[in-house]
């Protein structure tokens, strides 16, 4: 008997995600991130007989460190671009409601995105008000 209950635990435990890992769920489930909105980080592009193809970049759920929100696009354009070069991490901005918001980094784990906000804020300290956002994150390959 002990040995059956022993069989059944083992067999249960391995079937079940570890490391709170989701198991794979349809499509429809995942939350979807708008590529059409414009990133200074695109996903990677392949060259298929003179022909450029954009390829949607594999996504997850994570953090990133949202560093501004503007009213005005070529505002938080300007910010991106300054903040990519001043921070040398991937940045994006695109628009939600009436702002335009620039985000940093593509954390997979709370833990990640405060070491990154530290890190950001001890670059610079104009970025003091910065602040960790929940979001669809690029998993790099």
């Amino acid at each position: 008997m002990k040995k059956l209950i022993i069989i059944i635990s083992i067999t249960l435990f391995s079937c079940a995600p570890m490391n709170g890992q989701k198991t794979a769920e349809p499509e429809k489930d995942i939350p979807k991130f708008d590529f059409s909105q414009p990133e200074t980080e695109i996903g990677p592009k392949e060259e298929i007989s003179g022909i450029t193809e954009t390829i949607k970049p594999r996504t997850a759920q994570g953090f990133r460190i949202q560093i501004g929100a503007f009213s005005d696009k070529e505002t938080a354009i300007k910010f991106a671009q300054e903040a990519k070069a001043r921070l040398n991490e991937k940045v994006y901005y695109r628009q939600m409601e009436a702002y335009y918001k620039v985000a940093v980094g593509d954390c997979q784990t709370r833990e990640e995105a405060e070491l990154l906000l530290k890190k950001i804020i001890s670059i610079d300290p104009k970025y003091k008000d910065a602040l960790i956002i929940s979001s669809e994150i690029v998993i790099n390959e």
